[in-house]
């Protein structure tokens, strides 16, 4: 979950069949990261496993290699990390 420090970058609405998710991108200062988390409405999304455990998804990146990936790959890792929360809500959607 987002700290009390952690400032909003942006909103990534996607739509999985009739159900509408949006993954937000924080930026952590204090930790130096970057961290992707999907909602449904104003609730979390919450993945159920078959035996009734639960997990609640954070896609995460420190800066540091986020830095790394566009230098030398060309590749935004916010970009990598909204690709992956899309495709995790719609297998388990």
């Amino acid at each position: 979950m987002a700290s009390a420090t952690a400032q909003h970058v942006k909103d990534h609405p996607f739509t999985q069949g009739t159900r509408q998710f949006v993954a937000r991108v924080f930026f952590e200062p204090d930790q130096q990261r970057i961290d992707v988390e999907v909602f449904e409405g104003n609730q979390r999304v919450v993945f159920t496993y078959p035996d009734g455990a639960q997990a609640i998804p954070t896609f995460t990146v420190t800066l540091m290699t986020a830095i790394d990936l566009a230098r030398v790959h060309g590749l935004s890792a916010v970009g990598v990390l909204l690709e992956d929360a899309e495709e995790q809500v719609s297998r388990w959607a």
